[in-house]
Parts: structure tokens; C-alpha cells; sequence
């Protein structure tokens, strides 16, 4: 069901129809679900709202020991920014020795388990044609999951499935009960089920009936087999989780990944309504973590790697701005350097170190007929991308230039690009247009105001080594007893303090958008006569997320009750805080 405000103070309801037209379909006699609206004094009394969770039947699974939360890591984030690729090929991301490697890391620093994703066979893609092949037992020939998850299990790890459906319902519901009684045999007990695809089998809503339907068929088809889920592309949730504990957690709602894809990213003030918004009904598996804040360390591996002198040639046109782009810098904008202009033809080049596969790429300029500063010049000249080979000896072959010859039409009377134009960074340009626009303390502080009882530590693991703020990320608790919503406003800021399920301990987390913040927070949620050991990580006085990210300090302090917490937020920054009980 949508509902949507008309510029009236009243709400209208509709329902997503299947795809012949029908609104609903069912049996009488029938029973609607509750509908449910929360007002409050204050905006953080929303929060500390169960209502929803509470309008659902209690647990119907009986004995529930069986589920554990859990904090991983995984092969994910190279995906996202295009660094590993989910199918295979020479950047595939899921390989024996990557697990390993991942697997070595979680267990060194005391994660539970490990996703690897893109280790289905079968997979052809995140948008697939009309067929989807993948399958849920099989993998490909590089990754052998038998044998890493036994490799994970002797270190005290275990794998996460990661079951991608690519929102084929039939394809995985025909499968579903081999790759749960696949996780069964080997140990694994939690999976990712994703469904990326507008529309399930290409013809049904995802909030449909059908889609609904769907997505509680296999909720409890996991039950049945003892697997905790966390959906992604999933329907809202609507407190289910109180009857069907074995769901954990979901996605629905821009989380770490709209931070990768060139478009500037979520908002500085994102999370600040997420809190009030998409975190009222549910956990939400956000995925932070991230400490390359402005993707400085994205391409460390530079074995092996060869120059390519890159060749645009222009007869005559007047095309200008030109700019290279290719897979192998992850689709980066990169000006390229005007080497000649003569009798009407000018020739722009740039030399690109490159590894060795096969790289597609290709140029943007600003196109002088229609004034586009960003015109794709193989589309506007109805070609393919262009494929550069790099073998591993480093022999070249392939296409290392473009053409245009004279196309016939006046490039004076044309548009050329004005200074604004020229001085226009492009949409994929690492630490600008594509970074995480926070500081390096408000991912801290995330692993407290957005709950999951499976949460993520999302980086690249080489970016958590030798950093000191990792520490909280390995010591923060993911399972809580009690949370206290200190404060906060929609779209402003909000600070919650969490106690530990299996401790005295307690953990407070506070977020800020643009706007930098002091708060004095008092601490009656701590016990009467009894003190606590207190380390603080804060941003730097002069930390900002945009121009200073990374600037963090951390504190200690002895606290008890009548004290008072001061937190300094920078602009687009937090502080997480770690509680300690003294004995």
C-alpha cells in the first residue's frame, strides 16, 4: 500500500495491483492489517514508539536460541564501486584465496562471520534478460564454498549466503529448499537475499500482493531450516520480526551504497531523517564502516600495471571538455590534455596506467549542437563503449582511441563550453563528486543510532588496519537490552545510548547534519553508585565533513551518573562513546 499527501491536509491510499489489474485477492471471510499512525510530544518519543511491533502476533516459532546476532565483514564494497566485479571474469570478487584472506581478518579481530557475494553459478548479472539461471547451490569455478566455509568454521567464523534473486521469485522459491538445506549441512546460518529488479518475474510490484506474499513464504520457508534472513530491495517491514524472530534485519531505504556511484552521494543530513523515518518499523542493515572517506586508498594495487596513452581525435567538430572515463580508474572523471589543433582537427590524449583484462571505456565532452556538457560521445555516435586488452605480458590490444570525422554542421554557430562548463569536475571524481559524506567519528556513531542486530563493518579491510577508531567498531555490541533516545529532531540530529546485552556496559552514539553541535547530555540512564570508564571518539576541533573527514580524537574519562556527557559535533559529524562498568 502507498499513501501519499495531495496538497491537502488529507492522506490518500492506494494498493499496488498485480499485474492483470487486480488490487487484492483472497477468500472471505478475510481480515485487513492494522493501520497504525504515531503522534508525539517530541521527536524522539517516535523512536521509543513500539506500536507497530506490538500490533503483531507474538512469537510463533517456539525455541529461538537458535538465533544470534552477529557482526562480519564482507566482499561487497569492491562490487559497489566497481573495483570486483559480481560475475565472473579476471575482477571477480569471490575467489578461494580473497575468503580466505577476509576470513583470517574476521577472525584476528572477532567478527562472526563473512559475506561473499557474487559466488553463485549462473549469475549473468544484477539486470538479467527474461531468464534468471542462478544458482543457490552451485558455485563458480573459482570459489568453492565446501571449502572455505569448513576453512572459516576452523577459525571460529562462519560464512553469510548470499542468495541474489534478482527478483525471480519462481527461480528461487523453485530452489529454496536446497540452498536452506545447503546452508544446514555446512553451518551457515544466516543469508543476504537480495532483489534487485524494478519489478518481480518483470511483471509484479515488490509491494504487491504478490511481492508480500512472497517475501513471508520465505520467511518462513527460513524458519523451517533455522536461517535468519536480512532482506534487501525488500517490501517496509511492518513488525513481523515479533512473530517470525528469524527476521533480522533488511535494507529498504539508501544506505552505504548510494555513496559509491558518482551522483554526490546521500545527503549530509541522510541519516538524521533515516532515524525518524525508515528506522521507526524496523533494523536496517545500512552497512557502515567506512573509513576511506574519500576514496584515497581505492587502488593501492598497482602491480603489474602498464601505460596506455588514450588518443581522441576531433575533425573539425569543436568538440570541448573532453574528458576520459574507463573501468579500470572505477569510471573516474579525468581531463584529458589537449595535444595539437590544427587545419580544424585537434587531438587529446591521456596516458592511464592499466592492469592487465579487458577495460571498457570511453569519453565525455560538451556537445556543441545541443549544449550538453556531458554528452556520452560512443552513444551520440551509436557505438558500443570501447575494450581495451591488456594481456599478461602486457602485450595491448583492442581500441585505444576514437575518431570523429567532420560531421557536416558549423562548430562556430555551435555552443562551446563556457568557463562554468570547464570548471565543471564531472560526476565520478574520488574525494568530490563520489565520496561518504561524513566524518570519520559519524560512522562510528552510526553503529549505535541506526540499529542491526547484523551489522557491517562494509570497508575494504586493508582500510581498518592500523586505525585506531577501529577499535570501537570491534568493541561495539550488536545485541542491546536497553536503548535510552536521549534527543533529537527530524532532519537535525539525534543521540541514543544503548546498554549491552551481556553487560553492564553501555554506548552512545550522536549524529549531526551540516550544522555543528555541542550537547550536554545527562546520564541518569547509568546506575546509582557505580562508576564508569569512558572512551570517546569525537571529531577533531577542526573536523569537517567536507573538507576535513578524517580529523578524530579520542578521549578518556571517568564518568558516573550526576555527571554530564559534553559532545562537540562538527558539521556533518558525530561521536561514539564507549560506557565501561568499573567493577
Amino acid at each position: 500500500m502507498q499513501i501519499a499527501g495531495r496538497q491537502s491536509t488529507s492522506l490518500h491510499c492506494d494498493l499496488a495491483p498485480w499485474s492483470n489489474g487486480d488490487k487484492v485477492r483472497l477468500t472471505i471471510p478475510f481480515k485487513t492489517p492494522w493501520r497504525t499512525i504515531k503522534i508525539t510530544d517530541a521527536a524522539r518519543d517516535l523512536i521509543a514508539s513500539h506500536l507497530t511491533l506490538n500490533c503483531n502476533p507474538p512469537n510463533k516459532l517456539g525455541d529461538v536460541s537458535w538465533i544470534k546476532p552477529s557482526k562480519y565483514i564482507g566482499i561487497w564494497w569492491g562490487m559497489i564501486v566497481g573495483k570486483w566485479t559480481w560475475g565472473e571474469g579476471f575482477r571477480h570478487g569471490a575467489t578461494n584465496a580473497r575468503g580466505k584472506k577476509y576470513i583470517d581478518f574476521a577472525a584476528k579481530h572477532g567478527f562472526d562471520e563473512v559475506l561473499i557475494e557474487g559466488a553463485s553459478a549462473g549469475f549473468t548479472g544484477l539486470f538479467p534478460g527474461d531468464t534468471v539461471t542462478t544458482s543457490y547451490t552451485k558455485t563458480t569455478p573459482d570459489f568453492d564454498l565446501i571449502e572455505v566455509q569448513q576453512y572459516a568454521k576452523s577459525k571460529g567464523v562462519s560464512l553469510q549466503a548470499y542468495h541474489e534473486t534478482s527478483a525471480s521469485t519462481h527461480n528461487y522459491m523453485a530452489q529454496i529448499d536446497d540452498a536452506f538445506s545447503l546452508m544446514n549441512q555446512i553451518g551457515m546460518q544466516k543469508a543476504k537475499i537480495g532483489h534487485v529488479g524494478q519489478m518481480m518475474d518483470k511483471v509484479e510490484y515488490h509491494y504487491g500482493q504478490h511481492g508480500v506474499n512472497y517475501y513471508r513464504k520465505v520467511l518462513e520457508k527460513a524458519a523451517e531450516y533455522k536461517v535468519g534472513v536480512n532482506f534487501h530491495e525488500p517490501i517496509k517491514d511492518t513488525g513481523e520480526r515479533r512473530t517470525y524472530p528469524n527476521m533480522l534485519t533488511r535494507e529498504g531505504a539508501k544506505g552505504m551504497e548510494y555513496n559509491a556511484w558518482g551522483n554526490g552521494g546521500n545527503p549530509v543530513s541522510h541519516t538524521t531523517i533515516l532515524a525518524f523515518t525508515r528506522m521507526l518499523e524496523a533494523p536496517m542493515d545500512f552497512t557502515p564502516g567506512i573509513f576511506d572517506l574519500l576514496y584515497q586508498k581505492m587502488d593501492v594495487e598497482t602491480d603489474n600495471e602498464i601505460p596506455v596513452k588514450i588518443i581522441f581525435v576531433d575533425e573539425g567538430n569543436g568538440y570541448s571538455n573532453i574528458r576520459y572515463k574507463g573501468g579500470e580508474s572505477f569510471w573516474q572523471t579525468k581531463p584529458m590534455i589537449l595535444e595539437s589543433s590544427a587545419d580544424g582537427a585537434a587531438v587529446w590524449s591521456i596516458t592511464e596506467m592499466m592492469k592487465p583484462g579487458e577495460w571498457e571505456w570511453g569519453i565525455s565532452a560538451h556537445d556543441v549542437l545541443i549544449d550538453n556538457n556531458n554528452a556520452w560521445l560512443p552513444s551520440l555516435l551509436n557505438l558500443k563503449n570501447r575494450k581495451i586488452n591488456i594481456s599478461a605480458d602486457g602485450k595491448i590490444s583492442g581500441d585505444v582511441s576514437i575518431r570523429i570525422p567532420n560531421q557536416g554542421f558549423d562548430a562556430k554557430a555551435g555552443f562551446t563550453a563556457s568557463k562554468e562548463d570547464m570548471e565543471s569536475i564531472g560526476t565520478n571524481v574520488f574525494g568530490k563528486t563520489q565520496r561518504v559524506n561524513t566524518t570519520l567519528a559519524k560512522q562510528l556513531a552510526y553503529y549505535l543510532v541506526l540499529y542491526s542486530p547484523m551489522q557491517m563493518a562494509s570497508d575494504f579491510i586493508e582500510n581498518y588496519e592500523n586505525q585506531p577508531a577501529f577499535a570501537f567498531i570491534k568493541e561495539v555490541p550488536v545485541d542491546w537490552q536497553t536503548t535510552e533516545v536521549i534527543d533529537g529532531e527530524i532532519g537535525e540530529y539525534v543521540t541514543i545510548a544503548r546498554k549491552d546485552s551481556n553487560s553492564e556496559d553501555w554506548y552512545l552514539g550522536s549524529i549531526t547534519n551540516e550544522k555543528a553541535r555541542d550537547f550536554s547530555i545527562p546520564l541518569d540512564f547509568l546506575d546509582e553508585d557505580k562508576k564508569y570508564a569512558a572512551t570517546i571518539y569525537r571529531d577533531a576541533n577542526d573536523a569537517h565533513w567536507e573538507h576535513n573527514p578524517l580529523a578524530l580524537t579520542i578521549e578518556e574519562a571517568t564518568l558516573e551518573k550526576p555527571d554530564k556527557l559534553r559532545l562537540k559535533l562538527a558539521p556533518g559529524g558525530g561521536v561514539a562513546v564507549s560506557i565501561k562498568a568499573l567493577d
